[in-house]
Order: structure tokens, then sequence, then C-alpha cells
């Protein structure tokens, strides 16, 4: 499932990551995701396992879940 091109990690990440994209700019932003998630391999690679991730952790807290990582989320996982 495709993030839309407004998806955005961190605060200093651009707009253009997504599931299935490698930008290296954000690959940092997409690692400290990543380390959060301790079944998810630290790749800087957004892709379906840490969408996966992302979604079950919505889903526990109650939150939409879309797999994206938006301000919101960067703030509750502590990054």
């Amino acid at each position: 499932f495709p993030l839309p091109l407004s998806h955005s990690f961190g605060m200093k990440a651009s707009k253009t990551v997504h599931n299935g994209k490698r930008n290296s700019e954000d690959a940092s932003d997409v690692k400290k995701i990543q380390r959060k998630f301790k079944s998810v391999p630290d790749t800087g690679f957004y892709g379906p396992i840490t969408t996966k991730a992302i979604r079950a952790w919505q889903i526990k807290r109650l939150m939409v879940p879309n797999g994206r990582v938006s301000k919101k989320e960067w703030d509750r996982l502590g990054l």
C-alpha cells in the first residue's frame, strides 16, 4: 500500500518518502522508526514490513491504522 506523497518523517524529512521508495535524505529517519520496532530490520527502506509494524502499533493505540508516520506518530514514538 503506497503512502501518499504528502507523507513525511520527522522534522527534517522530505515529503516524497513512501512505501517502496528509498530516499537517502530520509533513510536515517526511517531507521529511527524501524529501531523502535524490534521485529523490523533497520534498513532505511520503508517497505511492507515497516508499514505492517506501524499499522499494528497504531491499532494498539486506537489511532487510524494508515501505516504513515506523521508528526503525531513521530512524537508518540518518542523520536
